[in-house]
């Protein structure tokens, strides 16, 4: 006979608050604790069932393992948020967790936030994560190199684990500290992602975040620093690059293919350090052997500045079957200073505008230009540049200006272009005070 007392009754009770309380942990303790009888049972059913997504409805929680993360995410309601606790986490894989609505990941502690070393985020949707550190070791250098395309083009099929993704050697998905896979509505929002800051010959070997096969998939407000590349893109519909700063990469910020219905704007890259073989780019994108067309690519507002660096191209879009992939693109209102010829060249666009950009080469180079081939339907006006390469296209210019060699006054030219716009300046930004500052100061 099931023990009814008075206090078997308050023991259930108490059990059941626990839940309601405190979530998943509190879970852990009713699946740990032994008692017998129908009250039991019924407790267990109800926690399981019903208390832990009461308990996740809305509200914050605090998790301090990758277990009670994942657990946590699973049971989680549309609105909620989990605090991940100050600490290193060595890897992260979420997988199969798909929400209606949002819901966001951030750091218990913004002041200390959290570390992840790996994070795999797999056929899932509808989650944010804000105001956390990526931080790839050393041990995740790339022993595999290509040409600067094959680095995304021929990646095969990501590792089969969202448990533990960095247990899989040396395959394709190890080559990326940080990925996003067949997943939509994800966001990563305000996070330092970054290389062994006191390891740079490492660090350089490192490209960082790989987004692919997803939809609607934002990179916000973030940091990407001492890293080979910043972000790798394929197969992606509906993609999103803003607001963010990249500083001390060794080759690409940006880079990618089959991509469509993307915005990349107010970006901030400088200080670049390629090898001596690199084909450094700020924003380079490419068709690729098994893509149709790209369409709907929207670059704009984005500052690209020698700095401390060495010189790399702003916008370099090409074609690689001659095919025409590119529609409908648009490059408007990027500034780029110092760079290498090509400030902002397009190849096999069919439809689009380039429209009041700047490309100011520095004395050290006879040009930097803006170039425009096997194009068509281009129209082109109001830009400046040393030079400009229209041909053999189709489409109109008009009110492009031919700007000689600038002195390097990074600071005075970069504070009259964010000035023009003011959404361009931002406060919080330790990468725009330091290039509108003077030389010295």
């Amino acid at each position: 006979m099931a023990d009814n007392s008075p206090h078997r009754r308050r023991t259930v009770k108490a059990i059941l608050l626990g839940v309601s309380l405190s979530g998943a942990a509190a879970l852990g303790v009713v699946a740990l604790t032994s008692y017998s009888g129908m009250a039991a049972r019924t407790a267990t059913k109800l926690a399981s069932a019903v208390g832990i997504r009461d308990a996740f409805a809305g509200t914050t929680h605090v998790v301090s393992s990758a277990e009670e993360l994942r657990r946590a995410l699973e049971n989680a309601a549309d609105g909620s948020t989990i605090a991940l606790a100050s600490g290193h986490y060595p890897s992260i894989g979420i997988g199969n967790v798909k929400k209606s609505g949002t819901v966001t990941v951030t750091s218990a502690d913004p002041s200390h936030p959290a570390s992840i070393g790996r994070l795999l985020i797999r056929n899932s949707a509808g989650l944010t994560f804000r105001n956390i550190e990526l931080a790839a070791d050393a041990s995740a250098v790339v022993q595999w190199q290509g040409p600067p395309q094959k680095a995304v083009q021929d990646q095969p099929d990501e590792a089969d684990s969202d448990e533990a993704p960095a247990r899989k050697g040396q395959s394709a998905a190890n080559r990326f500290p940080f990925m996003v896979l067949q997943s939509e509505r994800i966001t990563l929002d305000r996070m330092n992602i970054h290389g062994p800051l006191d390891n740079l010959e490492a660090a350089y070997k490192i490209p960082a975040l790989m987004v692919r096969a997803s939809r609607k998939v934002t990179v916000s407000n973030s940091r990407f620093s001492a890293l080979q590349h910043g972000i790798a893109m394929l197969q992606l519909d509906g993609m999103s690059v803003l607001n963010n700063e990249f500083h001390n990469i060794r080759t690409d910020g940006v880079r990618g293919g089959e991509v469509s219905n993307t915005e990349i704007a107010g970006n901030i890259f400088t200080d670049f350090h390629p090898a001596p073989k690199d084909h450094p780019d700020a924003i380079q994108l490419w068709s690729t052997p098994k893509n149709g067309a790209m369409t709907n690519i929207h670059i704009h507002d984005n500052l690209v500045v020698r700095g401390t660096g060495y010189p790399t191209q702003g916008v370099f879009l090409r074609d690689v079957k001659n095919g025409r992939p590119f529609q409908n693109v648009v490059i408007e209102g990027n500034l780029v200073m110092g760079g290498l010829y090509n400030g902002i060249a397009i190849n096999g666009v069919q439809g689009g505008r380039i429209v009041d950009n700047e490309v100011l080469n520095y004395p050290d180079r006879k040009h930097s230009w803006i170039r425009v081939q096997n194009c068509g339907e281009i129209e082109m006006r109001n830009n400046r540049a040393s030079r400009y390469i229209f041909h053999p296209t189709e489409g109109n210019e008009s009110g492009n200006r031919i700007d000689a060699a600038s002195a390097r006054e990074e600071a005075k030219r970069v504070a009259r272009w964010l000035d023009a716009k003011p959404a361009r300046r931002r406060s919080d930004s330790g990468l725009q005070t330091r290039l509108t500052a003077p030389r010295g100061s």
